[in-house]
């Protein structure tokens, strides 16, 4: 099963004990936060982390940013949000860094399916009176996820989701069956989500 936000601090901060470094709490944060709170991936980027804290033997947020790989998950998150808010640059310059890491775009298309599936889901449960702790045991999510995804929910409609859902939905179909590039077919969803009101 998922280990809860606070069990995952947990973990990573006994193993930086271990080598006698500390974390700040904005560190720790930014780093469930950069790694969507895979214990795995926060794991493996300690040796870094600590190498270059050695001096100061206290792990802070600044070294966190600059040391700590983004996970897919969390750059499609930031893009999920900046093409709900409407910013047709912040989106295609964070669909472009995840081209630059090799993803494909038929793949970054189905994991933001996938997020606005997700979205909708927690809206609708939500109302229904589903609490936190509820929704990531009957989605089988990841705790963090379902967090971000209760902030987000907050300052966008139903409809807005909704539409958005449904135009990656035809952009995937158009991905499969037609030979235009990928990339253009992504950028003219969020020109046309763009418009729509």
């Amino acid at each position: 099963g998922n280990l809860r936000e606070s069990e995952i601090k947990k973990l990573v901060t006994d193993k930086i004990s271990d080598q006698g470094f500390s974390i700040n709490s904005d560190g720790l944060d930014r780093m469930v936060e950069l790694t969507g709170g895979k214990l795995t991936s926060m794991m493996s980027d300690l040796p870094k982390l600590i190498l270059y804290n050695n001096e100061t033997k206290i792990i802070d947020v600044e070294s966190v940013n600059g040391l700590v790989s983004r996970s897919m998950e969390q750059n499609v998150f930031d893009l999920v949000n900046s093409v709900l808010r409407k910013d047709p640059k912040q989106s295609m310059d964070i669909y472009h860094q995840l081209l630059l890491e090799n993803d494909e775009p038929i793949r970054i298309n189905a994991v933001l399916i996938q997020q606005f599936r997700l979205l909708l889901q927690v809206m609708i449960l939500q109302k229904h009176g589903y609490a936190q702790g509820n929704l990531a045991s009957t989605l089988k999510v990841h705790p963090y996820r379902i967090k971000l995804a209760i902030q987000t929910v907050k300052h966008f409609s139903y409809n807005q989701l909704r539409d958005a859902y449904i135009g990656l939905v035809d952009t995937e179909r158009q991905m499969k069956s037609t030979s235009r590039p990928p990339e253009l077919l992504f950028e003219l969803f969020v020109l046309k989500f763009m418009k729509q009101v």
